[in-house]
């Protein structure tokens, strides 16, 4: 039976959650998981102009580079107080525009590796260390876009 409102309600996974044993996404390892580490934007605004890969893609233990050159094209999301399903309508990693820094440009997922693996962990910041961006800043308005 539903809880009413205003009444309380058995919280099913609480005890699980105080005492240590629940599981959430994070916790699991699956055969041959991946894991990936952003390569991030280094400017405020503007377009990548050139992205070097080939070193990054170099190093032993990564399966690919993913760039907005080959990730997956996403179905546009729409703002969310439109009806959409998001909180913002910009998808990072899908063109070369960059809209703010620290943006992911990039992902270098290694070989598959189980959580603490040091080998793995050490490739994927050397990978990641290697992706080369050139850039095409933009200039930063000020002006109150919302007025």
């Amino acid at each position: 039976m539903t809880a009413a409102l205003g009444e309380n309600a058995q919280r099913v996974d609480g005890p699980d959650k105080v005492r240590g044993r629940a599981i959430y996404g994070a916790d699991r390892v699956l055969p041959r998981m991946a894991h990936a580490l952003p390569v991030t934007a280094t400017i405020r605004k503007g377009r990548i102009a050139a992205m070097e890969t080939r070193r990054a893609q170099r190093v032993p233990g990564v399966l690919l580079i993913l760039t907005h050159e080959n990730f997956d094209r996403l179905k546009p999301v729409k703002f969310s107080f439109a009806g959409g399903t998001a909180i913002q309508s910009f998808q990072p990693m899908q063109s070369p525009e960059v809209k703010y820094r620290g943006q992911a440009i990039a992902s270098p997922p290694p070989a598959p590796w189980f959580p603490g693996s040091i080998p793995a962990r050490s490739a994927l910041k050397r990978s990641c260390s290697t992706v080369i961006s050139g850039w095409a800043p933009s200039p930063i308005s000020t002006a109150r876009w919302w007025c």
